[in-house]
């Protein structure tokens, strides 16, 4: 008789950006599981936004869109284990023996097995030293990225043969076919996005004037030859009306989204969602961020083709970042 497998649960992040920078853990727990198949281990994952379809390319594991009627299975066979990569009270009612996530004072979810290192300004305390260093120093990847990790130690894999199995490169999530059957009619342009943290006015400083943008827009078309697309969920600002600004707010799904930045030269804009979408396509960026910390803190995971700068850049940064595009 064959032995069941241990089900494992994972709801990944609800934030676009911080769900994409999961992925190196889910890759690396895809290599662990076929490395060490004894381990006899049945792996699902919960996606709660749009991101389904682009997972689902990826070929991770199986996908099942985070909703009340898989919470509502749970009930009657729930997982071995069910680890929260986020806090969200939309977390309430999704039953496993065993549930791992952080534990928030005030909030009234609550889980059995608490995850600090979750927290990245605890990541480094929690996690074991050996394994943070060598995620940071071989791979560069940002903390909250290296906090992903962490579920690896939990499902029961030890540090050496997560370093044993994991194997990442430049060519590493790469999709084999097209996401979709959709590509723009716009060509030679760039993609930029001027908003950040789902317009919410206590990030406001995450956002800056879209004037500055439109002025970037006009100057990389006159001395590039490139277009610009501005896409988003704020279509209340005005675009100016050109022949080399495209408004794509509002009329893109993710994977079309996803889509538009393959075929792109490349984004310009804030430190958000399609930044780290736009380098998941493998695409360079100019990330503009408010904040220093969010800089090392939640950077790409391919972050060699990220350019950094902290406020909004003078034209020559512009100028420096588009020559390498064109």
């Amino acid at each position: 008789m064959s032995k069941i497998p241990e089900k494992i649960d994972i709801i990944i992040p609800s934030r676009i950006g911080d769900c994409i920078l999961s992925f190196p853990a889910l890759l690396c727990l895809k290599q662990l599981v076929g490395k060490f198949p004894e381990k006899n281990l049945k792996i699902t994952i919960f996606s709660t936004n749009k991101l389904t379809e682009v997972l689902e390319k990826l070929d991770f594991f199986e996908i099942k869109q985070f909703s009340n009627i898989q919470k509502l299975r749970t009930i009657f066979n729930p997982s071995n284990k069910a680890f929260f990569l986020h806090t969200s009270m939309d977390n309430h009612g999704f039953f496993a023996k065993n549930t791992y996530g952080i534990n928030i004072t005030g909030k009234k979810i609550h889980y059995q097995i608490d995850m600090p290192y979750l927290y990245v300004d605890q990541t480094q305390k929690y996690l074991p030293e050996k394994l943070f260093n060598y995620l940071k120093e071989k791979f560069n990847f940002s903390t909250i990225t290296i906090s992903f990790f962490g579920m690896l130690l939990e499902i029961g894999f030890p540090v050496a043969e997560i370093i044993e199995a994991f194997e990442f490169n430049e060519n590493s999530l790469n999709f084999e076919t097209e996401i979709i059957d959709w590509k723009p009619e716009v060509q030679n342009y760039l993609v930029f996005c001027m908003e950040a943290a789902y317009g919410s006015k206590g990030d406001a400083d995450r956002r800056f004037e879209p004037k500055s943008y439109f002025n970037v827009a006009k100057n990389v078309y006159e001395k590039f030859g490139l277009k610009s697309t501005f896409i988003g969920i704020d279509d209340k600002i005005k675009l100016p009306e050109t022949n080399y600004i495209h408004d794509f707010r509002r009329k893109l799904t993710l994977t079309q989204t996803a889509q538009l930045m393959k075929y792109s030269k490349g984004y310009i804009g804030n430190d958000t969602g399609p930044m780290h979408i736009a380098n998941l396509m493998k695409k360079l960026t100019l990330g503009i961020y408010s904040r220093e910390p969010a800089m090392k803190t939640y950077h790409p995971i391919f972050n060699n083709l990220n350019t950094q700068i902290l406020g909004f850049p003078e034209m020559d940064f512009v100028d420096a970042f588009c020559s390498r595009l064109v």
